[in-house]
């Protein structure tokens, strides 16, 4: 599903992203206060795909200094060696 457009809907606010070749979208929660968001996320749908909605509980905890993360997919949680994570 690349270049799909998502809309994302957190406390009062509105937020569009489209995905990335693979499909995965990429957004960054920079200035929200930590705490717990309730998530909503649509996709209109089109020629190819239905339109779908779901929602979320996100946590923001902590800060990521100077914009540096990991990233890894919920089917490779299984296969994750996190000694060599860190």
């Amino acid at each position: 599903m690349a270049g799909r457009e998502i809309i994302f809907k957190i406390a009062s606010n509105t937020y569009s992203q489209k995905t990335d070749e693979n499909g995965v979208v990429h957004f960054n929660l920079e200035g929200f206060a930590f705490g717990k968001y309730l998530v909503q996320y649509s996709f209109s749908g089109d020629y190819d795909y239905a339109p779908c909605m779901a929602t979320s509980e996100v946590e923001v905890t902590s800060e990521i200094p100077y914009g540096y993360g990991y990233w890894v997919r919920y089917k490779n949680m299984y296969e994750l060696n996190l000694a060599s994570l860190a």
